[in-house]
């Protein structure tokens, strides 16, 4: 059975550096307080599986905070890279964060998963060598999740229109040209702006997924 490291890359919940076009409508404070929320929940859901690594990954200190809290009291290591371009960090953390792992699972911080189900299987596939990779999709073209060997070609992450809608379907083109399998989870909504607040909100709601940070905050700005 193959092992799996998980590598959380989030930014530290600081006012006026996270989350900004959500902050010009909710404010800079709100705004770092969900960043914080989605981070530990996130650590959270993560920790419910048995990874033989387990890393934070962020750009600034985030001791002394809640999500620091959570991290440590759930075997999480925090480590801190400088500001770099996605392809760099994404192949720096493959290569140099999580050392003992036959697969790394990376995860951002900026979509609540609420089904369970959906990454138990994705994960179920890739530890029993069904698949070679799987990708959680975020409904703007993006990714949420991702799941790799720790030995794929170091070019996986080069040619990628980081932060664009096209994003998930470079992502899939390369996984394909490195002679990687794929299994497609289920999509989830990033929250960027107030609009995606509003519809990943929504979603919760419809998925009886309330009882998390996010949802917590989410539902003081949109249930009045």
């Amino acid at each position: 059975m193959l092992s799996v490291g998980v590598v959380v890359i989030t930014r530290p919940p600081v006012p006026g550096t996270c989350k900004m076009r959500l902050a010009r409508t909710i404010g800079e404070n709100k705004a770092a307080e969900l960043m914080s929320a989605m981070t530990i929940d996130t650590l959270q859901l993560l920790g419910r599986f048995s990874f033989c690594e387990q890393v934070l990954l962020t750009t600034e200190n985030i001791h002394d905070t809640p999500i620091a809290d959570v991290a440590k009291s759930s075997g999480w290591t925090i480590k801190h890279h400088q500001p770099c371009p996605f392809a760099d960090l994404f192949e720096g953390a493959l290569y140099e964060t999580v050392l003992e792992s036959d697969i790394v699972l990376f995860s951002v911080t900026d979509a609540p998963i609420t089904r369970l189900e959906s990454l138990e299987l994705s994960l179920t596939k890739i530890i029993n060598q069904e698949v070679d990779s799987f990708v959680m999709p975020a409904t703007d073209g993006g990714f949420n999740m991702l799941a790799v060997p720790r030995d794929i070609p170091t070019n996986l992450f080069e040619n990628i229109s980081w932060s664009s809608a096209s994003v998930f379907e470079e992502l899939i083109e390369n996984l394909k040209t490195a002679g990687l399998s794929t299994h497609v989870a289920e999509s989830y909504g990033d929250i960027d702006d107030y609009q995606s607040a509003a519809s990943v909100y929504q979603d919760m709601l419809d998925k009886n997924a309330t009882t998390n940070n996010t949802y917590y905050l989410l539902e003081s700005l949109f249930s009045l």
